[in-house]
């Protein structure tokens, strides 16, 4: 099963989209700044930004708003260059214990009358392709729980490896 391009928008949807997202952005970085009286760092912005979406309590293709609990902006780069994450070696040799064409997984119905999830959720690689997965696998890989994270951030990172979890 494809996954259609856009979520089932247009083009011009989906750029309508993105503007709208843009411009609220936009909008929510200067009013904070109009009310600090300086430009926001992007610590600020992220927080802020996640209290608005909790207020607006949105249901989001991967979480409901209610349940997030905040953004963090990226800074997996900052952690190489500051020395936090050494580079110790490089090789190519290394890619082949890992999937050429990693899945990521989308909970049940993430996309209703849009896209088939299934009843227990899909996997999807990154040239499309989705299948549906049965009860165990969405058990095994946490999205029956919620403890499935399509990404992390590099804190988050940095904490499970410092504290031995994989949560």
């Amino acid at each position: 099963m494809r996954r259609p391009k856009f979520y089932g928008l247009t083009t011009s949807d989906s750029v309508l989209y993105e503007q709208i997202a843009r411009d609220a952005c936009t909008g929510l970085a200067e009013k904070l700044r109009h009310a600090q009286g300086k430009p926001v760092t992007p610590k600020e912005f992220a927080t802020a930004l996640t209290e608005a979406l909790r207020a607006a309590d949105l249901e989001l293709a991967d979480l409901a708003t209610s349940r997030l609990r905040r953004l963090a902006p990226a800074a997996g780069k900052r952690r190489i260059t500051d020395g936090t994450w050494p580079i110790v070696a490089h090789d190519d040799d290394l890619l082949a214990h890992f999937p050429a064409n990693p899945e990521i997984y989308h909970k049940p119905n993430a996309w209703p009358g849009i896209i088939d999830t299934g009843e227990h959720g899909a996997a999807e690689t990154a040239d499309g392709t989705m299948r549906l997965i049965d009860a165990a696998e969405a058990e095994t890989v946490g999205l029956h729980d919620g403890t499935y994270r399509q990404t992390r951030t590099a804190q988050h990172l940095e904490q499970r490896l410092t504290d031995g979890t994989d949560g």
